[in-house]
């Protein structure tokens, strides 16, 4: 990730936080230990939010000076564009939760059973089939914007949030594993290449339509409800 100085961070599965040269791939510096691999930059000061075995700490890319933020144990974590920090809950759970600038985590996105599901279809908003494992936002100005996307544990699956409603729907899946990371472009990789790339060719829209228990959104009529094609 790079900061808001223009430098590029790494993390390192359970090692050090490197900083590397973006032109060459070179360690120029290692700090502290123990970091996993969950990391975001926020991009209005040099603070980096990293996910720890105890939690979340921030990094002062200037100072150079780890901080406690959150007890709350995250696999992914991203900044939203406002700014807010969110996160995947690990090791167990698979929530998506947002974070207050106390570091308190708020459950946003729920993970649901089959079996809930099957005595509760109701909406799909603010629910889950899988356990989330990184996430991403549309960046304002673009057709993604007010959009954020999730990767899954299982099947390589990814799934488009409404930030609004909270709605979801399922639109990418079949990879052979866990997709490894997300960036807005936005981009579902999985290691046996089954799920490469989501390409979004127009903004979503709702035509008219209900939600299916199965998750998958239902068109009254021809008019393709959710206008989105994966390459």
């Amino acid at each position: 990730a790079f900061d808001s100085l223009g430098q590029f961070w790494a993390t390192t599965g359970g090692q050090e936080l490197v900083l590397l040269d973006p032109d060459s791939g070179a360690v120029l510096e290692r700090f502290s230990s123990a970091i996993t691999l969950g990391m975001a930059a926020d991009s209005n000061s040099p603070t980096l939010f990293l996910a720890t075995g105890s939690g979340v700490e921030t990094f002062d890319t200037v100072t150079r000076r780890f901080r406690p933020f959150s007890s709350t144990r995250v696999d992914g974590l991203a900044v939203a564009p406002d700014g807010v920090l969110w996160g995947t809950r690990w090791p167990e759970g698979g929530e998506v939760v947002r974070f207050d600038s106390r570091g308190r985590a708020e459950v946003v996105l729920e993970v649901v059973d089959e079996f809930e599901l099957a005595f509760d279809p109701g909406t799909q908003a603010g629910r889950l089939r899988y356990g989330a494992e990184s996430i991403a936002f549309g960046r304002p100005g673009t057709v993604l914007d007010g959009l954020m996307f999730v990767s899954h544990e299982t099947g390589g699956r990814l799934t488009m949030v409404d930030l609004r409603s909270l709605e979801t729907v399922t639109i990418a899946s079949s990879g052979s594993r866990s997709p490894i990371g997300l960036s807005p472009g936005i981009r579902n990789r999985s290691p046996r290449r089954k799920v490469q790339c989501a390409v979004v060719h127009w903004p979503p829209m709702r035509a008219s339509g209900s939600a299916w228990p199965t998750g998958r959104f239902r068109p009254r009529d021809r008019t393709c409800a959710r206008r989105l094609r994966s390459s």
